[in-house]
């Protein structure tokens, strides 16, 4: 039979056992509270920086939007500034900007020629057949003169109305360079239905000093090209 002193030991040892039980348990139940706790900040964290890295995206889209616009406002201007609205080769102001940037520089080794380009007869077009036919007759010079030229290294500008320069580059010796071009435009000019006169001119260090002089040397050419198809007719 068991005593009543056992029964009390057995009952403080069960009590004992579960108290042990049950810190065990809180432990493991503080345990899991605080991973539970660190999982929550991890993803607060996480979230943070998710709206973080939204907020860079967005940032970054808007600069990129900015900077777009900023190219297309830079484009339009540039086309405002520099681009004939009829033809869309570069205008007189283009040419211009050449002839300034190179005002004053050294130009003993700048291998540069213009052709100045005239086309015969467009006063009479626009007269007989209206400016929408004159427009037109504008247009496919330029269009013949793009297709002719190389668009690396020449440049077809419309001076206005019906005159053209073309700026070529990039020949080493300035004798062969001037003939080179002379003979491109005698070949446009006997194998083009359009009518043109033309004058060639190579910036030549012994007889210029400047792109100026080369410039008016080419206008006189082409002036006198003109005259002398007049003459011929």
């Amino acid at each position: 039979m068991v005593s009543l002193t056992d029964l009390v030991k057995s009952h403080v040892y069960n009590m004992k056992s579960r108290e042990v039980v049950l810190k065990l348990r809180e432990k493991k139940l503080l345990n899991k509270t605080r991973i539970l706790q660190d999982r929550e900040q991890a993803l607060r964290e996480k979230e943070e920086a998710l709206k973080e890295r939204d907020i860079a995206i967005q940032t970054r889209e808007l600069a990129l939007r900015e900077r777009d616009k900023a190219i297309i406002d830079r484009d339009k201007a540039i086309q405002d500034t520099f681009i004939d609205a009829l033809t869309g080769c570069y205008n007189r102001n283009y040419f211009e900007k050449i002839m300034a940037e190179n005002s004053n520089v050294d130009l003993n080794h700048n291998k540069v020629g213009f052709i100045f380009i005239d086309i015969n007869n467009l006063k009479a077009v626009n007269d007989k057949q209206g400016h929408k036919a004159g427009d037109k007759l504008i247009c496919c010079t330029a269009n013949f003169l793009r297709e002719n030229f190389r668009k690396n290294y020449d440049t077809v500008i419309r001076l206005g109305g019906d005159e053209f320069v073309v700026v070529c580059y990039n020949y080493r010796e300035i004798t062969i360079f001037e003939q080179a071009l002379k003979e491109k435009m005698e070949n446009c000019s006997a194998n083009c239905p359009l009518d043109f006169a033309y004058g060639v001119a190579v910036f030549n260090k012994f007889t210029d000093d400047n792109f100026e002089d080369t410039k008016n040397r080419a206008d006189k050419r082409m002036y006198d090209c003109k005259i002398a198809s007049k003459a011929g007719r």
